[in-house]
């Protein structure tokens, strides 16, 4: 039963009510007010819920579940609310979108795992996006101490993870767990001893030392590569230049370049293999698929060996015909049921229960092995649900033979479709999970099955899906009730609907009157839909409601009076009041009606709006609603309009503003004036430009208004790639194109690919020149050789560009090429804990004349983490006390961030006992990161390798060709299915 309510409270109704609007900015405030809310009130936490689970505004959802994790946990872990919170974001991890799972995973941590830490072992090993998978980490890591065990499984399993920072995340879960109970540290080692790197005891040891790192068994040399000498260029640029150059590349060769971090080497090399006729390429791709700790060679894999056609079934074929391995069985079953190969559907069921994964081959399954792995209570909850999926989509006769589900995720799936009289389907409405009662509810009411009892039970329900489920079996009066004293306003609207149903069909005028009277718009709109426009009265209520200031109840007052006669309007206007009668003239605008433009003729009424309203109200049989009615105004343009309006507008409409909204003008900021005075300038080398010491990257995609701020402070560099949207919109505004200065570069290597990247970026953010362009993540001399020079002099010369240059990592691969040719600008990593360059880099690029721009000041954070740590703004100035720095690039995720950073600007400069300070705390900085480095982070490289190494590997007897591959090519072809001739050689 609904709890009882104190007080309805004005925040929490005006959150509920703006909860519904359709400007999901509103809705985010809505989520924040709820947020606020003492969540004792049921009503808060089921908005939530709804915001969270159904809402269509990613950003909405995500702000949902960071409030359901803010909100003050109960005292006992059991208490019913609390669970349920807990089980709706364990629904969110399904959701679509990366951020709200993150912020899910967040919540999960901040409310406490308990009965999620499934779900969280779960997303650490399924869901796609790395950033998600380190916050399952991280939320495994709160669990409580007796549940150290599983905390060391689940970080074991991310020490596998291809991208590092989820391995950064588990060995510091593990480490402060070995902290919190230094009696456990052996245990943790122990099990972490056979972990596939084996470098993670060894970090763990030296943190937790003292310890000797046993540096005497050296590593095993990798296996010698297939591709030629000029494929092995550390600079993968050079070699995708060099590929597209090569007439017959070797194929095995090509198939090392699929793990390549570098995106254009990568398609390159897809594009190469596919162009091959052989299958023994793909067979050694196959290979990747068992090593997980390579990022993206498992999707490039994939996403090319779905594109080989008629290829595809040999190949499927020879894998469902081998020894199981997860990673190629995971492809080929998953190829068999997109392209219902039935002559291979047996055998990939077999196998695909072989590697543990039957919920993939369940297409292919017959209706009784579903119905086995449901009748199996030790099944995983991911297979059943995904089994009480197919067999609900198949028939409904073997459910018969399906025991009731405990679970609630996998009895949705049988209550769906399971007969009115069936045990799933009274187990469900026995059910103590709402929306799995919901359904049982809704179905039984739509077949006329629920009794007044079972109704006016469901009508009280702490659930509001549960008291929505029960509305079309409630009578007229319970609705009413319903209406007037229900909170949640989706119950409201729903119970609103069910309501005008019932007068349409019993001609109730007291619904029509409870609709016109509501609080809610949109509730007001489905009463004037309900209008009988042939009752004098009704037409009455037109003339009051087209004054209603909100637009749905204006629109449908507007599709109602186009249902009358120009007689009947002409009456209207005469006998309605002077404020409904002005509304009623301006509706007469949208027709084209030669009857009606003469009413234009009258002038309307001078009256100002108090006296209109007092005179709407004082005329005679008015209906006078408890909705607030306002005069329509004409539509200005708001002052307060939001930050992150298109910046293409002129700025004669939108000037730049703060983040409250302000515009930065008014803070004394002339937008037309560049930097501010305050801000010393440094020149960017030889280029002839001057620039402020602090560039501004758009990779977190920073709001158009974050960025006009950074510019009104002083920041006159930025720098952009393509992917940044939200830099793109602020760099291509009119205004924009000859204030901001942009900082450009090309990932490739040959002068086409480079003069082409020029040519997009010139178009796409609409400019006549690019100030900077850079050579991106330079790592051999032959990416700076004479070739690359003279196509970006060339480039200078007509005018495209003003200042050309590299970025790289190698300090002296950097030095020895402003020693060779005269660059105009390196980039390069430097921060406390990476002084590299202060004694092998700066001095050469001041006597070569050029700028240098640095980044990664904070050293991925790791910089402003610990006790005494210094602040972000403080690591920039660091670097920009350096002589020879002209500017450091600040990447800020939010901003506030960006305004703390920004208070570098006004002091560049540390002294000089500043500086010795960041430079011992960066020491101890880079000592952990060398340690993570080499024991954690580089063994990626080693797992390629490693795979490398699989591939050399002769073939077990298992895996041998059988003779349907040694049929003719087309024979082979009659075995396929249409659906597989038909995609053209692609899924």
């Amino acid at each position: 039963m609904r709890a009882a309510v104190t007080g309805t409270g004005v925040e929490l109704a005006e959150a509920l009510r703006d909860a519904l609007s359709l400007d999901a900015k509103a809705r985010a405030r809505a989520v924040g007010a709820l947020g606020a809310t003492p969540l004792a009130d049921p009503a808060a936490s089921y908005a939530l819920r709804r915001l969270l689970l159904a809402d269509s505004d990613a950003p909405v959802r995500a702000a949902a579940a960071e409030a359901l994790g803010r909100a003050p946990r109960a005292t006992d872990p059991g208490d019913e609310l609390e669970v349920l919170r807990r089980r709706w974001l364990v629904r969110a991890l399904e959701d679509r979108s990366p951020v709200v799972r993150d912020a899910a995973v967040r919540a999960l941590a901040r409310r406490g795992v308990g009965d999620a830490a499934d779900a969280l072992v779960g997303a650490l090993a399924n869901d796609l996006t790395w950033w998600v998978r380190r916050a399952a980490v991280y939320a495994l890591g709160t669990l409580a101490d007796d549940e150290t065990t599983a905390v060391i499984a689940a970080a074991r399993a991310a020490l596998s993870d291809p991208f590092w920072r989820v391995r950064h995340a588990a060995v510091h879960v593990l480490a402060s767990r070995g902290d919190r109970a230094p009696e456990r540290r052996a245990e943790i080692l122990a099990e972490l001893r056979d972990e596939p790197t084996g470098g993670s005891a060894a970090y763990l040891g030296a943190l937790w030392g003292p310890t000797l790192l046993d540096d005497s068994a050296a590593r095993p040399a990798p296996p010698p590569s297939h591709l030629p000498p000029e494929l092995r260029d550390r600079d993968p640029a050079v070699v995708t230049a060099r590929l597209a150059a090569m007439e017959a590349p070797p194929p095995l060769g090509i198939v090392e370049l699929l793990c390549d971090p570098h995106v254009p080497l990568r398609e390159l090399a897809v594009a190469r293999l596919l162009s091959h006729d052989g299958l023994e390429p793909f067979v050694a791709a196959l290979r990747w698929l068992e090593e997980p700790r390579v990022p993206h060679v498992a999707e490039t894999v994939v996403a090319m060996l779905d594109r080989l056609g008629d290829r595809a079934a040999a190949l499927a074929e020879r894998v469902l015909a081998g020894p199981p391995r997860r990673g190629a069985a995971t492809w080929a079953i998953t190829w068999v049921v997109a392209t219902n190969h039935r002559e291979l559907a047996a055998a990939a069921w077999r196998h695909a229960a072989a590697v543990g994964l039957p919920q993939l081959a369940l297409p292919l399954a017959t209706e009784q092995e579903v119905v086995s792995l449901l009748r199996d209570p030790t099944i995983a909850e991911p297979v059943a649900r995904a089994a009480a999926a197919e067999l609900a989509r198949r028939a409904r006769a073997s459910l018969r033979e399906v025991p009731v589900q405990a679970r609630p995720s996998v009895a949705m799936h049988l209550a769906q479709v399971a007969e009115l009289d069936s045990p799933h389907l009274a187990a469900a409405l026995a059910s103590s999970d709402g929306p799995l009662r919901a359904l049982a509810l809704a179905r039984l009411a739509s077949a006329g099955r629920l009794t007044p009892a079972e109704v006016a039970r469901a009508l009280v329900d702490d659930d509001p899906e549960v008291r929505a489920a029960a509305l079309d079996a409630a009578s007229a009066e319970e609705l009413r009730v319903l209406l007037a004293s229900e909170r949640d306003p989706w119950v409201r609207r729903a119970a609103g609907r069910a309501l005008a149903r019932r007068a349409r069909r019993d001609g109730d005028p007291r619904v029509v009157d409870a609709l016109l009277v509501d609080p809610d718009p949109w509730l007001r709109a489905r009463g004037v839909e309900r209008l009988a426009l042939e009752d004098p009265a009704h037409r009455r209520w037109l003339a009051t409601l087209a004054g209603d200031g909100e637009p749905m109840v204006q629109a449908a007052v507007i599709e109602r009076l186009a249902e009358l006669s120009p007689a009947q309007l002409e009456a209207e206007l005469a006998s309605a009041p002077p404020a409904s009668a002005a509304a009623l003239r301006a509706w007469c605008l949208v027709s084209d009606d030669a009857a009606l433009e003469a009413l234009l003729a009258a002038p309307p009424p001078e009256a100002d709006a108090a006296a209109r309203r007092g005179a709407a109200a004082e005329e005679p049989g008015a209906l006078v609603t408890s909705a607030p009615i306002t005069p329509i105004v004409p539509i200005t343009a708001d002052a307060d309009a939001d930050a992150d309006a298109d910046a293409d507008a002129s700025p004669a409409v939108r000037a730049p503003r703060d983040r409250g909204g302000r515009p930065l003008a008014a803070s004394g900021a002339d937008p037309d004036a560049g930097a501010p005075a305050s801000v010393a300038r440094r020149a960017l080398g030889r280029s002839g430009l001057v620039v402020a010491p602090l560039v501004v990257s758009g990779a977190f995609e920073l709001a158009p208004g974050s960025l006009h701020v950074a510019q009104d402070a002083g920041v006159e560099l930025f720098f952009w790639e393509p992917t940044y949207a939200a830099m793109t919109r602020f760099l291509r505004a009119p205004r924009q194109r000859a204030r901001a200065r942009v900082v450009a570069g090309s990932y490739h290597a040959d002068a086409a690919s480079i003069t082409l990247d020029v040519e997009r970026a010139l178009r796409r953010l609409r400019r006549d020149a690019l100030d900077v362009f850079l050579l991106f993540w330079a790592r051999s001399p032959a990416r700076l050789d004479e070739a690359a020079l003279t196509a970006l002099e060339a480039l200078k010369r007509a005018g495209k560009v003003r200042a050309i240059g590299f970025s790289t990592h190698d300090r002296a691969l950097a030095a020895a090429a402003l020693a060779a040719a005269p660059w105009d600008v390196v980039m390069t990593r430097h921060s406390a804990a990476h002084p590299g360059i202060e004694t092998e880099l700066l001095p050469a690029a001041q006597a070569a004349g050029a700028a240098v721009l640095t980044f990664s000041a904070l050293c991925y954070g790791r910089m402003v983490r610990g006790s005494g740590a210094p602040s972000a703004a403080d690591c920039y100035r660091y670097s920009l006390s350096q002589p020879g720095v002209t500017a450091c690039i600040t990447a800020p995720r939010r901003h506030r961030e960006l305004v703390e950073n920004l208070a570098v600007l006004g002091r560049p400069d540390l002294d000089a006992g500043a500086l010795a300070a960041l430079r011992a705390h960066g020491a101890g900085v880079r000592v952990e990161n060398q340690r993570f480095g080499a024991l954690i982070r580089q063994p990626t490289r080693d797992a390629a390798a490693a795979a490398m190494a699989m591939l050399e590997a002769s073939l077990p007897p298992q895996e041998a060709p059988s003779e349907a591959l040694a049929q003719p090519r087309a024979r082979r072809a009659a075995l396929r299915s249409p659906a597989a001739r038909l995609r053209r050689g692609r899924l």
